[in-house]
């Protein structure tokens, strides 16, 4: 969204006193769109998101499988009730510090604590809608070990409009690319081409010409 329009409310604030009936379509089909995201950038720190409260009543959940569905509940409770019995509970030290009388308090807490989830309990699969094209290309530049001087060339695009997956530069990084074209792929897919068909949810299947019975040409799934 442009700025000035990235909340409801500034949508709210420049639409005040316009109420002819194109714009209040335009401000009902503003406020849709601008509610229509599963994760909502960090106001204080740049490049960090954090789910949007109630999103699972929007089209925009329902629209995920249960896998996706499970793996974005998991972060949403970790986020809005992991962390904040943490904080809660770290208050309750600090007051249980000055005040022994809440000592109680602390350990009650402590029994009310749910167990942290550990970082392998989260399934997120690639091709999932909700990851932002920043985490995938943070994962390729590192997995891949992209060299510095290429990352501007090797990037990861998603289109909202087409639900579609693209990494531009898939050759950008050469046949000389052991780790793209033999650790992470092949020379007829690296890395970069398995990677683009797994986020769009594709098999990625290398075919030879090989020849039947009968001397004819067929294609064949390559061992």
């Amino acid at each position: 969204m442009k700025p000035g329009f990235e909340t409801q409310r500034e949508v709210e604030q420049f639409f005040i006193g316009r109420n002819d009936e194109d714009s209040v379509w335009i401000r009902e089909g503003l406020y849709s769109l601008i509610s229509n995201v599963l994760f909502v950038a960090d106001k204080k720190e740049e490049g960090k998101y954090h789910p949007r409260i109630g999103v699972q009543r929007d089209f925009v959940f329902r629209s995920l499988n249960e896998e996706e569905k499970n793996a974005f509940n998991k972060l949403y409770d970790q986020y809005y009730y992991h962390r904040h019995n943490e904080f809660w509970y770290q208050q309750a030290q600090f007051a249980a510090e000055t005040n022994p009388e809440f000592a109680v308090n602390v350990d009650a807490l402590i029994k009310a604590q749910p167990r942290e989830l550990e970082a392998s309990e989260i399934d997120v699969r690639l091709g999932a809608t909700w990851l932002a094209p920043e985490i995938i290309q943070k994962f390729m530049t590192e997995t891949f070990q992209i060299p510095y001087y290429l990352r501007h060339a090797v990037k990861v695009r998603y289109s909202p409009y087409t639900a579609e997956w693209r990494v531009e530069g898939k050759t950008a990084t050469g046949r000389g690319d052991i780790i793209s074209s033999e650790t992470y792929g092949t020379s007829r897919a690296n890395a970069y081409k398995i990677l683009e068909e797994t986020l769009n949810l594709k098999d990625v299947r290398i075919y030879d010409t090989i020849e039947d019975a009968e001397g004819k040409p067929k294609r064949a799934v390559s061992s």
